[in-house]
């Protein structure tokens, strides 16, 4: 049976319409998850908060929109950014550079850091302060971010050879405080020709002219004039040597030594028992060499009973005594 309708051009084009219509593909819902997925994607970049189709959510607002238009807007500025961040930094450096060198403009030139006041502290009273601010006269006005602690130190202790330390304190900005240490003294000189008491510290500067009886004496020959102060009279190495002697033939003889004598042109030490025996010893040889010829003629010598008028202990690998 057939339709009339079914021969009609409209009803033929319908049908022939229908297959094409049926073999067009249609979107999978894989597609439609990445097309969702880029659409998010896109938003992110164009830092805007994701929108959906709840009426409960409510979009962004006015300022929020403004300033992401602005944010798009400079970052196609990049280069202009790093321009304005390169010139920042300039200008940092240039300000730091300008604010060091105003500083030490200042310092250099300023009479802000120029020493002013010097003080001196000493713990020996008999020490003349007078001379040691004439020694650092020269260090008045000086610059203090310049000045040398070592430098002022040093130098006193060459001009004042008797010091012991020398230790100095800044008191910023323009003030110095030096403390000077006198060595103690450890010998008490008596000058036979000119009746002069000198103490005289363990390296051999003397100190003042005074006498401690607490202190061992070493009587001094051959030399006319006044001991001078303040200066090496004796090298550390003969005191030593004059130490070590009387400690040996104390400990190893038994012998006690009422006098010692330095002999200054020759340079000879004489030790005067209690009996009355002189023994000498040359101060420029090895003592302990010296002192072993005792040792050897001990046998010999009998330094206890018997007085003798010296026994002579300078000549090498010879024992003379009379």
């Amino acid at each position: 049976m057939k339709f009339p309708w079914s021969t009609s051009p409209r009803g033929r084009r319908r049908r022939s319409a229908s297959p094409s219509r049926a073999s067009t593909p249609q979107p999978s819902k894989k597609n439609k998850r990445n097309k969702k997925n880029t659409s998010t994607q896109r938003r992110k970049a164009l830092l805007l908060p994701s929108q959906t189709r709840s009426s409960a959510r409510v979009g962004p607002s006015r300022w929020k929109v403004l300033r992401n238009h602005w944010l798009r807007f400079f970052e196609r500025f990049r280069g202009l950014r790093d321009f304005i961040l390169l010139v920042r930094a300039q200008t940092m450096a240039t300000l730091i550079f300008l604010a060091m060198a105003l500083f030490v403009g200042v310092a250099i030139f300023s009479p802000i850091f120029k020493i002013k006041e010097i003080t001196y502290n000493r713990d020996n009273p008999g020490l003349d302060l007078s001379k040691i601010q004439a020694e650092l006269k020269e260090f008045q006005g000086q610059n203090m971010l310049f000045l040398s602690t070592k430098t002022l130190e040093n130098k006193l202790k060459n001009a004042f050879p008797e010091l012991v330390d020398v230790q100095t304190t800044e008191i910023w900005p323009d003030a110095l405080a030096v403390t000077v240490t006198l060595a103690e003294p450890a010998f008490s000189l008596r000058n036979v020709t000119t009746k002069q008491a000198t103490l005289i510290s363990d390296q051999g500067i003397t100190l003042s002219q005074q006498t401690n009886e607490n202190l061992p004496v070493i009587e001094i020959h051959q030399f006319s004039e006044k001991i001078p102060l303040q200066e090496p009279f004796l090298t550390p190495t003969e005191l030593s040597t004059i130490t070590y002697t009387q400690s040996q033939l104390t400990d190893s003889f038994g012998v006690e030594i009422v006098a010692v004598q330095y002999l200054w042109a020759a340079k000879e030490l004489h030790l005067v028992l209690a009996n009355g025996t002189v023994i000498w010893l040359d101060l420029e040889q090895d003592p302990e060499t010296q002192l072993a010829k005792l040792l050897y003629g001990k046998s010999q010598l009998d330094l206890l009973g018997t007085t003798y008028d010296h026994v002579d202990l300078r000549i090498p690998e010879r024992l003379i005594y009379r």
